[in-house]
């Protein structure tokens, strides 16, 4: 059972909607040169351990994985090489304040499990995932500076 809610305080929590759409796996070698080119510049130096083709609504996307050293980070790639979205893990204990603090009380029986940092379309924001003896909560948390 997934649950999201939708608070308004420091931060704004927004639930996160999970979409279909067809998949499929992929090498680096069998990419299109500019999506190859695009993944070994926004690589950094870190190795692209997964690639996959992920095609919705007639939209075309490069989804990679890259690891370096204990970082891992989430591309998502058009077929001209655009970076369409960034995912950074982050560790829990590294976020601001007022996002924990905005999680734990839109959801205050559940722990903080892990979070990610999330750069798409010119915004910036933190996702989350939160469990408790009842549910997994994915939410999305946008940070305001004040």
């Amino acid at each position: 059972m997934r649950r999201a809610a939708t608070r308004l305080a420091t931060v704004a929590l927004l639930g996160i909607g999970m979409g279909c759409g067809g998949t499929q796996r992929a090498r680096v070698e069998q990419l299109p040169p500019p999506v190859r080119e695009a993944a070994r510049a926004h690589a950094n130096g870190g190795v692209v351990r997964h690639v996959e083709l992920d095609e919705e609504d007639g939209v075309t996307t490069y989804e990679l994985e890259v690891v370096a050293g204990e970082q891992v980070r989430h591309l998502s790639l058009s077929p001209s090489g655009e970076l369409l979205e960034e995912e950074l893990t982050v560790a829990v204990a590294s976020l601001p304040r007022s996002v924990t603090d905005a999680a734990r009380r839109s959801h205050p029986n559940s722990r903080l499990r892990s979070a990610e940092l999330v750069k798409a379309g010119g915004a910036t924001y933190y996702e989350l995932k939160l469990v408790d003896d009842r549910a997994r909560y994915d939410i999305r948390a946008v940070f305001i500076r004040s």
